[in-house]
């Protein structure tokens, strides 16, 4: 296994010395370019810029997190508000109509005093009814007589 290191760092050390070889030897407007101790520099700046980029990367990754979780706690607290407010409106509901089958029971109450009122108002009137028809069906006899059968009153 150290050897497979070895040859690993082996291989890194010749891509690094091909690459600083290839960059010497690239032309920029004429210019050769050269690694100096300026363009060290620079890798190191561009090493820092990098850290602080990913830092920054991090931490906009974290506050997407906590802006999610955030979100969610929100929607979840509204949806606890509609269902209170759902549970508010069926309490009403319930309570309407309980009200309305209360007063609709006391109407139906009211409704059969009424006719039972009716009924025995109109029985009377029925016998006396009965008792003109009767009387009035019946072939004529004696003014005392007539009704005696039908209705005590006259008699």
């Amino acid at each position: 296994m150290q050897e497979t290191e070895s040859e690993e760092g082996y291989c890194k050390l010749l891509r690094t010395d091909y690459l600083k070889h290839k960059i010497q030897n690239t032309k920029i407007r004429g210019k050769k370019c050269e690694l100096t101790k300026e363009s060290k520099n620079l890798k190191g700046l561009f090493k820092r810029e990098l850290t602080t980029y990913n830092n920054k990367k991090q931490c906009m990754k974290m506050n997407n997190k906590r802006y999610e979780e955030r979100l969610q706690e929100l929607l979840e607290e509204r949806e606890k508000g509609y269902a209170t407010e759902i549970k508010k409106v069926q309490v009403e509901c319930t309570s309407k109509t309980m009200s309305l089958e209360f007063q609709l029971e006391e109407m139906h109450k009211t409704l059969e005093q009424r006719d039972k009122f009716i009924t025995k108002q109109i029985m009377p009137l029925r016998k006396h009814k009965a008792h003109d028809i009767a009387c009035f069906t019946f072939p004529v006899q004696p003014a005392g007589k007539r009704c005696a059968v039908i209705c005590s009153k006259t008699a």
